[in-house]
């Protein structure tokens, strides 16, 4: 027998930020009924226009299932869709058994970029060995929202790169061979590596070096010096995208970002929101306000967020 759970959703926090998830919902007075590990099943918010962004992925659309076997649990799930990847903070052995009965979900690592088109993807877990739990609609096609890519461990300078695909990922957007790329912040090079194996014009500025063997590549353009010298004003030329991974707080990175945005010379930015210690919520809100913008947690993502800007976004 099965219960719709009207008004619940369930949001999965990020692996290590459950407390961030947590008092994300209390600042936003999202009342929690209950926490599975890193589900918190919460009730829905009535306003559209208040969403949570310390999360991997939201189930959207909770049922309740009381089950009998394994395969009477995978059986009812494959009635509604396809595909599903579990969840499971306990009784691990036997969410996998009802995995093993569903069709086959790649959950390996990916090879970026991903040259497949991925189906929408539910989420199940198991509250008590006869009671299951399940979304047949969730936010992210990949496994609990989470994408893992096979690394290169030779060529960038360090895992930072991983940030950049992920986000690509999501969007579904990518600097092609000759746009014009200024990127903030970016000593060693992670980044830099990324657009580099896009054929981009780079413009890169930290106060610190790169990696010497990016230097080798032709387009790119170093600057040794403060990267919030780097203005607008400094420019004739159109800039495709513009990238931040600085060090810096929120709130200079805001004030610098809608210097940019009130430009009109930048189409995409996507910025690192970095945070020390408590989280501020209420900048969080202001980067959200912002129009044609985004704002996730990456699989990448440590204490941070990442902030997406889109002069063209397609809604």
């Amino acid at each position: 027998m099965k219960k719709n759970l009207k008004g619940l959703v369930g949001y999965l926090a990020p692996q290590n930020y459950e407390m961030n998830l947590q008092k994300e919902l209390q600042y936003k007075k999202i009342k929690i009924e209950k926490q599975h590990g890193r589900l918190f099943i919460a009730e829905s918010s009535q306003d559209e226009n208040i969403k949570v962004y310390w999360q991997q992925n939201i189930w959207q659309d909770l049922f309740e299932l009381k089950i009998d076997s394994i395969k009477q649990c995978a059986s009812q799930l494959k009635q509604q869709s396809n595909w599903w990847y579990h969840y499971s903070p306990i009784l691990r052995l036997r969410c996998k058994l009802i995995q093993d009965h569903l069709p086959h979900i790649k959950t390996e690592e990916f090879i970026f970029p991903i040259q497949r088109n991925m189906n929408s993807l539910g989420g199940f877990t198991l509250l008590e060995k006869n009671l299951a739990l399940y979304s047949p609609l969730t936010s992210s096609k990949f496994a609990n929202g989470e994408i893992h890519f096979q690394e290169d461990k030779v060529n960038p300078p360090n895992r930072a790169y991983l940030k950049l695909w992920e986000v690509f990922t999501i969007i579904n957007k990518y600097p092609q061979n000759n746009q014009f790329v200024i990127e903030l912040g970016s000593s060693p090079g992670g980044w830099t590596w990324v657009i580099q194996q896009f054929g981009a014009k780079i413009l890169s500025c930290d106060k610190s070096l790169l990696d010497p063997k990016l230097l080798k590549y032709d387009k790119l353009q170093f600057i040794q010096q403060d990267a919030f010298k780097i203005l607008p004003d400094n420019f004739k030329e159109e800039i495709d995208w513009l990238l931040s991974d600085l060090i810096c707080y929120p709130t200079k990175l805001l004030q610098y970002i809608k210097i940019w945005i009130s430009s009109n010379k930048v189409n995409n930015m996507v910025c690192t929101i970095k945070f020390q210690g408590d989280i501020d919520f209420e900048i969080i809100e202001e980067f959200a306000s912002i129009p044609n913008s985004q704002i996730f947690h990456l699989t990448y993502n440590k204490n941070e967020l990442t902030f997406v800007w889109q002069k063209n976004k397609q809604n």
